[in-house]
């Protein structure tokens, strides 16, 4: 939220959803219990502690739990590795010389939205000789490597 919207919105809106969260803890009977978060805005730490929510340092625990994968979430994996991979092979054989990296990023999105994909992240496309930096770096050292 920070950054994106104005402060009075933030904080308003911080507010809204620890007094919703504080409502759900009491119906359950729990709102004296900890509650853990992995990572939040402090806006939004701030308005759950003023609820007199116990907030917590949930990261190894929701690390520990996303490590568990369910069958379903297995084949959810699977299934995103096959649009993945319909996609570059969409790239090999249309891309061409003089295309240009937003054309191909473009492209595998297009294929990608056409398989199923809800949503994408990043697909970084970098060619030419002056790749931007993490990736020179990689190119250095594989090159000091030998490979």
């Amino acid at each position: 939220m920070r950054g994106s919207f104005p402060e009075q919105v933030v904080y308003k809106n911080a507010k809204q959803f620890a007094q919703m969260i504080a409502s759900h803890l009491k119906s359950a009977g729990i709102l004296q219990e900890p509650v853990g978060v992995d990572i939040t805005e402090i806006p939004v730490l701030e308005a759950l502690q003023a609820e007199g929510i116990r907030v917590v340092d949930g990261q190894q625990t929701i690390l520990k739990a996303e490590a568990i994968k369910t069958p379903e979430e297995v084949d959810l994996i699977e299934t995103a590795i096959s649009i993945a991979e319909a996609a570059f092979w969409e790239v090999i054989n249309k891309a061409k010389p003089g295309m240009r990296e937003n054309e191909i990023n473009g492209l595998m999105r297009e294929v990608m939205y056409r398989h199923g994909s809800e949503e994408i992240q990043n697909i970084n496309v970098i060619t030419g000789i002056v790749p931007i930096r993490t990736h020179m770096i990689s190119r250095i050292e594989f090159s000091e490597w030998g490979t």
